[in-house]
């Protein structure tokens, strides 16, 4: 009985002692489990320098086309600091936030280039086992027109690393981060700037002198003249491209003097001055196509350009009787009442008191104290539009003054927002303003403008258009 109990203490004491060396074979492995915890991990993940910044340039001419290159492409791989235990995993990622902090560090002004304006070939890249790099290649695309990209300060997109996994893998927090940068090389010219390349004006006095005003592409070490001149065979053309009527003011009637952009100034204004008797020009509308004739800048390394945008358009609305004010809308035609397409565009940022702009189109209203002027985009371009119903929110809100123009779709988009003078006409007291067109006109574009309240106030709660039937 004594030898049974010994021989089963002794068979316990064998399983233990089994038990504690397998355990004290196992510890090593244990450690190098351990090991793999971000904390104690010692193969580190990194982007090496030779990527840390992929920069490209894209030169353009004053045209605006991008001449080196069709579209921006970069690649990189990563690395770990010593051969992979197993296959390491490695996630990339955009992250836009840190373009203020290369900026910061580096007395850089690039600009956000926006994630979804880059497209990634794959977000997870793989360090093949036994290997110090990856055996895949990030692909990172430009996805917009490289001619989209103005600005002289560059594009910038920072690509961070932001996960590594596998077998005593870590990310290095100091090497984690690759910039691909844009630089925008601009040919330097002398223009007006798109979209602010128009002025339109009432033929008085205030016709005696316009500012026209001038940009460079970039400041220069020299002065830059620019001679002027109007050029009235632009016309002709222009009234044949958007079948308008425009008419031409002789080219000895202005005076233009000689435009300087002084060194190291990007802008100047210029000023054309009529000389003749503005009263002649009423009942018609003319357009002054004022062109840059030359450019010089004495001492230059290089030659000064001129800009696509080398023509300013004077428009001189000086039609008086292109709009009447009707009691009623007899003879106007239909009335259009669907309205769900129109959209109203402010000239300005100006406060309302009630309501929104385009409430007007659905029987609320807008209220406001500014001198405002509105562009009515009806959603499309409709023919035959005989006149106008504007409807105030009550008598006392029409306003004293609007001036009637309007546009085709063709010509208000290529000519940054021009239109046809209709002439100027003064509501006020009335409870339903009726606006007859003088003859029936092809529009998108419908320009309410110079609105002055007549009592404080401008408040409109209903707008429609009539048709020829």
């Amino acid at each position: 009985m004594k030898n049974r109990k010994l021989r089963k203490i002794a068979g316990l004491l064998a399983v233990v002692g089994v038990s504690f060396s397998f355990l004290a074979g196992c510890s090593e492995d244990i450690n190098d489990f351990e090991k793999q915890t971000a904390a104690e991990a010692s193969n580190k993940v990194f982007i090496s320098e030779q990527y840390a910044l992929l920069s490209f340039d894209s030169h353009r001419t004053i045209e605006g086309e991008v001449s080196n290159m069709d579209t921006l492409i970069a690649k990189l791989v990563v690395n770990c600091t010593s051969p992979a235990g197993n296959d390491l995993k490695v996630k990339i990622a955009v992250d836009t936030l840190l373009v203020d902090v290369y900026n910061r560090n580096n007395e850089t002004s690039y600009n956000r280039l926006f994630s979804n304006w880059v497209k990634l070939n794959k977000s997870t890249l793989t360090i093949p086992e036994g290997s110090t790099e990856s055996s895949d290649t990030l692909t990172i695309a430009i996805t917009r027109a490289l001619k989209e990209f103005v600005d002289t300060n560059g594009y910038i997109v920072p690509l961070r690393i932001t996960s590594a996994w596998g077998y005593d893998a870590q990310m290095d927090y100091a090497k984690r981060t690759s910039y691909l940068a844009m630089n925008v090389i601009q040919e330097n010219g002398v223009g007006f700037e798109e979209g602010k390349n128009n002025l339109m004006v009432v033929g008085d006095a205030t016709l005696k002198e316009c500012t026209i005003p001038m940009v460079a592409y970039m400041a220069s070490d020299n002065d830059i003249n620019v001679s002027l001149e109007v050029d009235n065979s632009e016309v002709a053309a222009f009234n044949s491209q958007y079948g308008t009527d425009f008419k031409a003011i002789p080219a000895t009637d202005w005076d233009l003097a000689e435009l300087s952009l002084p060194a190291g100034s990007t802008s100047a204004n210029g000023k054309i001055t009529y000389k003749g008797d503005a009263s002649q020009l009423a009942g018609s509308n003319y357009l002054v196509p004022i062109k840059i004739k030359s450019v010089d800048s004495p001492g230059a390394a290089e030659p000064v350009k001129t800009m696509v945008t080398d023509t300013y358009y004077l428009l001189v609305n000086s039609i008086s009787d292109g709009c009447t004010l009707e009691t009623s809308d007899t003879g106007f035609g239909t009335k259009q009442t669907d309205r769900k397409a129109y959209n109203v565009i402010p000239a300005g940022n100006y406060s309302l008191m009630t309501g929104k702009w385009n409430d007007m189109f659905s029987g609320g209203f807008w209220v406001t104290k500014a001198t405002a002027t509105l562009t009515i985009d009806l959603g499309s371009e409709i023919s035959n539009i005989t006149g106008l119903h504007i409807v105030p929110n009550n008598k006392n809100m029409a306003p004293k003054n609007i001036d009637f123009s309007y546009a085709g779709e063709k010509m208000y988009n290529e000519t940054s927002g021009l239109s046809v003078s209709l002439g100027s006409l003064n509501p006020s007291g009335q409870a339903n303003m009726y606006f007859k067109f003088a003859k029936p006109v092809t529009a998108r574009y419908i320009r309410l403008g110079n609105m002055i309240p007549a009592s404080g106030y401008t408040a409109f709660t209903n707008f429609f258009i009539y048709t020829a039937e």
